[in-house]
């Protein structure tokens, strides 16, 4: 569903961050990334995106710690 949004709508930012949620939602973490990214370079002042982004890195090293012990 996100991914048609998406390619119906590739220059919304909306789109893309709804689908790096989904991603995100299935630890699919580095496919979240490039898609808060996009949404970020589509619309710099979407403070959604920016969050969202921060928050994937964070899990993300989180993630690669938990790993890591």
């Amino acid at each position: 569903q996100y991914q048609t949004a998406v390619s119906l709508r590739p220059d919304d930012a909306e789109a893309h961050n709804n689908l790096g949620v989904a991603y995100q939602s299935k630890g699919l973490f580095d496919k979240a990334i490039e898609q808060y990214q996009t949404a970020v370079s589509l619309r710099p002042d979407y403070t959604e995106a920016h969050k969202n982004l921060g928050l994937v890195y964070m899990k993300k090293g989180l993630r690669a710690r938990q790993q890591e012990n």
